[in-house]
Order: C-alpha cells, then sequence, then structure tokens
C-alpha cells in the first residue's frame, strides 16, 4: 500500500510577529524533500533587482503593483514545486498564490496583538535592538494598517486574515512552535490516499 498525498502545497499565512517563520522552519525539517520559500524572500529579490535606494519598507509601500509582482513570483514557484516533490509558501498573501491549486492547503496563523509584541520585542533583542512592547505593539499595528490599505488598494480586500477563507487556523498563543508544526502536518495527512 502506498500513500500518495493529495496536499502538494501548503501556505502559511499570517500578520508580522505570528510565528509564520518558525512554523515555515519545523515544517521545512519535517518535510526535508518539500520546496520552501517566503514571500519575503521574494520581496527582497525584487527590491534588489529594482536598484531602489528606498529602504525595504519604503520600497514596499511605495511601489504600485509590488504585492502584484509579488503573487507573480510566489504563483510562479508554486505552479513548479508543487508538482515536484511538495512546497510551503510562507507570506501574508499565501492563499492569494495557492487560489488555483486544488490540492493546496492554507494555514493561517494568529495570536493576541501583546503576544505578538513580545515576540517583536524579542526579535529586536536578537538583533542588537531595544524597544519596549507597547512601542512594539504600536509599530506592529501601523503595520497591520499600512499593509491593509496596500491590499484594500491593489484586492479591494482589507482583511486579508479572515479566518473563514482558510482550511486551517491556529492561535499561535496556544501552542509552542513543535506543536504547531505537528498541527499542520497532521491536518495535511488528513487528506492522502490509501
Amino acid at each position: 500500500m502506498t500513500h500518495t498525498p493529495t496536499v502538494s502545497a501548503i501556505g502559511i499565512c499570517g500578520p508580522a510577529a505570528v510565528g509564520t517563520s518558525t512554523l515555515s522552519a519545523r515544517l521545512k525539517r519535517a518535510l526535508p524533500q518539500w520546496h520552501f520559500r517566503s514571500g519575503g524572500d521574494s520581496a527582497r529579490e525584487l527590491y534588489a533587482r529594482s536598484g531602489s535606494t528606498l529602504s525595504l519598507s519604503e520600497f514596499m509601500e511605495r511601489t504600485d503593483g509590488i504585492d502584484l509582482q509579488i503573487e507573480c513570483a510566489n504563483s510562479e514557484f508554486v505552479q513548479t514545486q508543487h508538482l515536484n516533490g511538495g512546497c510551503v509558501l510562507e507570506a501574508r498573501l499565501a492563499r492569494v498564490a495557492l487560489r488555483n491549486i486544488p490540492t493546496a492547503r492554507t494555514v493561517l496563523l494568529q495570536c493576541d496583538d501583546k503576544v505578538r509584541a513580545q515576540r517583536e520585542v524579542f526579535r529586536s533583542r536578537q538583533k542588537g535592538i531595544e524597544k519596549t512592547p507597547d512601542d512594539a505593539l504600536v509599530e506592529i499595528l501601523d503595520r497591520d494598517r499600512r499593509d491593509s490599505v496596500r491590499y484594500q488598494n491593489q484586492y479591494g480586500q482589507t482583511n486579508i486574515f479572515d479566518p473563514r477563507d482558510y482550511d486551517l487556523v491556529i492561535d499561535t498563543g496556544f501552542f509552542d512552535a513543535d506543536a504547531r508544526c505537528r498541527q499542520v502536518l497532521e491536518f495535511c495527512r488528513l487528506a492522502v490516499r490509501t
């Protein structure tokens, strides 16, 4: 009896500091034969090719159609790699890039904004940057607001993280990273043919 996975692509989505990168890294260890990409990789590649003198965040906010360009790059990756052993795309708009792949599953990560702020404080300290939880919370909520304006302008949708649009929703405030990884793997195994 062979097991042929019917899930060929997984999209990991969520706002900043919710744990998408951490989950993607855990899945990479669990699925070594799969291909992985971050939407941030696509953004940085487009930024580097542009030769822009703006900061990356300014480039993202000021470049018309940037999210559509990232979506195209991510869609190209997914279209190729989901047929080549499977793929995971970690990106805010992964759901959009995966929308035409019937064997794709999307996972939304969410948690309390104060938990996200604490994670941002920790991440900043690792980079040698000190900030208070209150400052981190203001930054995160401001980024959410700016992203929402961009998504409204480009997609006509302000809430790209509506849980009803995802196959699986995980609150990362209640599970550790390994448990979240197991939850995604178990969910995807539900769609396995024998």
